[in-house]
């Protein structure tokens, strides 16, 4: 797909690559790899992807060279790999992205992430999902975003029911299934006036 594999540390789990202007070619990279399974693995790959300035370069000599990508906001989105691996989430893409790819593949907002002075508006890509899991995920898109909605408007009674619904239809929402447990949680006067809205905000 013609993305450059970069390599700015030795966890061999964790694997990043630049695309050059080539967000096209970016998004149907993930849609592959986040459809497909290494042979005899049950966990399943994730891949974000985001859109940002970054200082790049060769470091070594004649003999052994190495490419590097240095990005605050890069390092920021690594902190929260695992948290959408756990959630099922197979692909997922920053604001910057989104609004170049909106148009040629099915997404849905799921919030956003807030640490270290950024602030991101995430995007669940559907089209990196399984047939089924996917007509769910559109079928229930709607309602989720209306829910999610109500949520920020601090309206967690009407929220919690919606996410409930959410859930009726696809049980393995992870998403809705937290959103559902934070509006719990907001409901409860003392915890609900020290509540984030951020993603992943414990």
């Amino acid at each position: 797909y013609g993305g450059i594999l970069l390599s700015d540390n030795s966890d061999l789990t964790t694997l990043q690559l630049l695309f050059q202007e080539e967000t096209r070619k970016a998004l149907h990279f993930g849609i592959d790899v986040a459809m497909s399974r290494g042979e005899g693995r049950k966990e399943q790959f994730f891949v974000m992807l985001h859109r940002t300035a970054f200082l790049y370069g060769i470091a070594g000599n004649d003999e052994q060279a190495f490419t590097y990508l240095l990005s605050k906001e890069m390092k920021m989105l690594e902190k929260y790999v695992e948290r959408f691996r756990a959630a099922g989430i197979r692909m997922a893409v920053t604001d910057s992205v989104y609004e170049l790819i909106e148009k040629e593949t099915a997404g849905r907002y799921i919030g956003y992430l807030e640490s270290e002075g950024y602030t991101f508006k995430i995007y669940e890509i559907l089209d990196a999902c399984p047939a089924k899991e996917r007509q769910k995920r559109l079928d229930t898109k709607e309602k989720f975003e209306k829910a999610l909605n109500l949520f920020y408007q601090e309206d967690y009674y009407l929220g919690r029911n919606l996410f409930t619904e959410v859930l009726k239809e696809c049980p393995d929402d992870e998403l809705a299934k937290w959103y559902l447990f934070l509006c719990e949680k907001c409901l409860n006067a003392e915890y609900g006036k020290s509540v984030s809205g951020a993603l992943f905000s414990d």
